[in-house]
């Protein structure tokens, strides 16, 4: 009996000791995979490239102006898939940009990286165009790792100011 005792008590500590170099070893692992993480997120981090900068630019403008082959040209194909899926998304989105209105300040107001679950990594950034009645903040997003520099998404969001609510 003596020995009995004596052996699951050996077994007991060979288990626990084992369990506890098993967790040692998952936290070391996930330390290692955290660490990895970081380091891919670190490296998609970027500003967006002058081309970029032109590209969200010409699109603002093929929006105002309806011009669906430069807004196919900008555009990821699945994006512009997107846009020509529903008949009125072009229409409204150019309805936002005043075409006669003088633009008085554009200014980039945002800037991001963002990562996104089965989709990947993305840069965003969302620009604020005044006209003095009202003002847009159109956001694009582009792929932090692409190479073509196409548009995967963008949003026009438009606010109208009354004189007396006019802010400086």
């Amino acid at each position: 009996m003596k020995k009995l005792y004596k052996i699951s008590l050996i077994s007991s500590a060979f288990i626990l000791g084992a369990c506890d170099q098993v967790k040692n070893f998952s936290d070391q692992k996930k330390q290692e995979l955290v660490a990895k993480l970081e380091q891919k997120m670190n490296e998609k981090m970027r500003e967006l490239t002058e081309q970029e900068e032109q590209n969200a630019e010409a699109l603002y403008i093929a929006i105002r102006d309806k011009d669906v082959a430069t807004i196919e040209k900008l555009l990821e194909p699945q994006a512009y898939q997107e846009m020509q899926d529903d008949e009125t998304a072009l229409l409204e989105l150019s309805s936002y940009i005043p075409y006669y209105d003088p633009l008085l300040k554009k200014e980039r107001i945002s800037f991001g990286n963002q990562y996104y679950v089965g989709e990947g990594h993305f840069v965003i950034a969302t620009y604020l165009y005044d006209y003095g009645k009202s003002q847009n903040r159109y956001t694009v997003t582009f792929r932090a790792d692409q190479t073509q520099k196409n548009i995967a998404g963008i949003n026009i969001h438009r606010t109208f100011y009354s004189s007396q609510m006019k802010f400086n």
